[in-house]
């Protein structure tokens, strides 16, 4: 009662920000609380990191109390004796105890979640308690039935997926399905999930349905991509003795995008750090100072062209020389401020790679395998407008890489390999860019296998995969609907996931490779750029119109004679020092007015580009030069090519085109 008074003196804007505090510290302790938890188990500093776990329930009791949550105050104060318990060495540390502890901590987040969407309590927590009393008596964890919870929101990336579905014209169903009250199938683990699968492609299902959380609900929420109607879907839904009741709706949400690129979800809160402080400042004013910055670097671009034509029009004035010093200082000003504020915006990727010990850990326990998360370069600094985005795509390929490519401990000792299986997550920073590796030492890619599937799909001849060297082969994973999964499961083996990941990253401008070695394992290797708001780009004119290419993929620049150009297979292509480089004509593709670009002329330019290790030469008819360009969205209804990653103003007020260099070399493959 007293935590009501108080709240119900304070005033409504007071509430607000106190629960506003509240919500945004509570993040930050329950990313730390799991970290604690699930490294208890392996730590010889056991009692240090009891010590964390106490002080973090505590200051979330007391916090969680102060905004009126009193029975999540009381579940924090269970916890903290289970945990008091624990440091007396009246329980023992194992497996079933970490169990309980990352049980807590998913009712604590879920409860949090709940209240942000003005509920109070969670209905699990009574369940959690009662799991936590079952424990302390000795007794196995029996996890009590309480009702499912709203199916959170979709995220970026299934977003994508959702896309992808509609290209392909499948329906997509929003499904919530009860259970019936004498189904015992739910403590088995629930086998109901692969008769689902048999129905459509499920996108998002809260649980989620490989999880062990199955056991604990009376219902299940779902959004389904199907090619079968709303009825047919419903009546083979309602299984007699498990599902008792079936509602069903065509799913509807606002802006899915087909690329991620302008639809970037940041944080509410982004911290400054500065020496051995922290100023928490809103997202939204870090990206009006970026845009600002932004714009500033136009207005650079127009001094300096002012500057230009004034010096022509104008050379004896001596006012000019003031001007040049007055234009200089305001660049390296400039400079200077657009570095600073770059740094704003640079964040670990930590904030990433935080979620993923947690997701290895029970996926290894559900697939009944022993796998060693290890995680490199964890400090290595990220565009923010890239943490929400790369998190998802990161997430398909570690769990694709537990799902398919780590064998279980039995098939690794009779492959004489260590029973523990191993995935690394690695980041670092190289030039311009950030790469991201992701490998295991599982079983890798077997190419005759990947091979033959094409080649039952239909999606390429026999004498096109014969002439297929392994490079471009191991990329037939990143086609639409290709799997080479015999069992679908909501991890992996839809044949949309790692197209959508290519997507993503691609929408990034940044780009994704492949390498495996049959019986040894599995790397992916993503490079993004350091920024995704102002690049160093090379600009260029095809026809009547002006493009820029960004100046990390330019390899080099040469001119040629037309004579040395050679058709190969219906395609031009120029040999530069004994390698053959596939020519991309912008023009063509773009049905490009003045159509010059060196068909007439005895010499013309290409701007040979390098992208997932592949040369492609773009002919262009005149180099502009080096520039700075603030990139800008464009419209869908304006551009419809994925060749076109967004657009610039220069000083002169004229618009550059930017082109996407990974979806260049798309294009040239199909």
């Amino acid at each position: 009662m007293e935590d009501i008074s108080l709240l119900s003196a304070l005033s409504e804007d007071d509430i607000k920000s106190l629960k506003e505090t509240f919500y945004q510290q509570t993040r930050e302790l329950m990313e730390s609380l799991i970290q604690e938890i699930l490294s208890l188990e392996d730590s010889r500093d056991r009692v240090q990191r009891l010590k964390v776990i106490k002080r973090i329930l505590h200051t979330l009791k007391g916090d969680s109390g102060s905004v009126g949550l009193k029975e999540l105050s009381g579940l924090m104060h269970r916890a903290e004796d289970l945990v008091q318990l624990v440091d007396k060495k009246s329980i023992e540390i194992d497996s079933s105890l970490t169990d309980l502890l990352l049980k807590i901590a998913d009712c604590i987040g879920e409860t949090i979640e709940t209240n942000r969407t003005d509920s109070w309590d969670s209905p699990l927590i009574p369940a959690v308690l009662g799991m936590i009393d079952n424990f302390l008596k000795g007794e196995e964890v029996r996890q009590a039935t309480v009702s499912t919870l709203p199916l959170p929101p979709i995220s970026e990336y299934e977003r994508l997926l959702l896309s992808e579905y509609h290209r392909q014209g499948k329906s997509i169903y929003h499904l919530k399905l009860s259970f019936s009250r004498d189904c015992h199938i739910k403590s088995a683990g629930m086998m109901f999930p692969q008769h689902l699968h048999a129905l459509g492609d499920i996108i998002k299902a809260f649980p989620p349905l490989d999880g062990r959380d199955m056991g604990s609900v009376d219902a299940v929420e779902l959004i389904m991509a199907s090619s079968l109607d709303m009825q047919e879907v419903k009546r083979r839904s309602n299984l007699p003795g498990i599902i008792s009741d079936v509602m069903i709706e065509e799913f509807v949400e606002k802006g899915i995008m087909v690329a991620p690129v302008h639809a970037i979800e940041t944080k509410k809160v982004t911290d400054i750090y500065h020496g051995g402080d922290t100023i928490r400042v809103e997202s939204e004013r870090v990206d009006q100072l970026m845009n600002l910055v932004g714009e500033l670097v136009i207005g650079r671009s127009m001094l300096m062209q002012l500057f230009l034509e004034l010096e022509e029009r104008f050379p004896r004035e001596e006012i000019l020389g003031r001007f040049a010093y007055a234009n200089s200082f305001i660049d390296r000003s400039l400079s200077d401020l657009q570095k600073s504020v770059m740094k704003v915006r640079m964040i670990p990727i930590d904030k990433v790679f935080k979620r993923f010990p947690r997701m290895v850990r029970d996926l290894a326990k559900a697939g009944n395998k022993d796998v060693r998360l290890i995680i490199k370069g964890e400090g290595t600094e990220i565009d923010k407008g890239l943490v929400d985005v790369i998190g998802e795509p990161l997430t398909h390929i570690i769990r694709n890489a537990i799902d398919h490519g780590i064998e279980t401990a039995e098939e690794r000792e009779a492959a004489s390999k260590n029973r523990q299986g191993m995935v690394r997550l690695e980041a670092y920073h190289k030039g311009n860019d950030i790469v991201i590796e992701v490998d295991d030492d599982g079983r890798g890619i077997d190419l005759k296998e990947l091979k033959a599937k094409a080649l039952e799909k239909g999606v390429l001849s026999e004498n096109e995969l014969e002439r297929m060297d392994d490079r471009e082969a191991i990329n037939l994973i990143f086609l639409p609907g290709f799997s080479t999964a015999k069992v679908v499961s909501e991890v992996s083996g839809r044949g949309v996931g790692m197209d959508v990941v290519k997507t993503v990253v691609e929408g990034l401008r940044g780009s994704v490779q492949v390498r495996s070695e049959k019986g040894r394992g599995t790397t992916l290797v993503l490079k993004l750029p350091l920024t995704l708001a102002i690049i160093r780009a090379l600009l260029f004119n095809v026809g009547n119109r002006l493009f820029a290419t960004p100046l990390g993929s330019v390899k080099e620049i040469t001119r040629v004679f037309v004579r040395d150009v050679e058709i190969v297979g219906g395609k031009e292509v120029l040999r530069i020092r004994d390698k053959v480089v596939p020519l991309i004509r912008l023009e063509e593709i773009m049905d490009i007015e003045g159509n010059d670009a060196g068909r007439n002329r005895n010499k013309l330019f290409v701007i040979v580009v390098n992208t997932e290790e592949k040369d492609i030469g773009i002919v262009v008819r005149s180099l502009v030069g080096e520039e700075e360009l603030v990139i800008k969205a464009i419209n869908d209804k304006w551009i419809n090519t994925n060749i076109i990653g967004g657009a610039s103003i220069l000083g002169d007020g004229k618009v550059v085109l930017i082109l996407n260099p990974a979806a260049l070399v798309k294009r040239l493959r199909k």
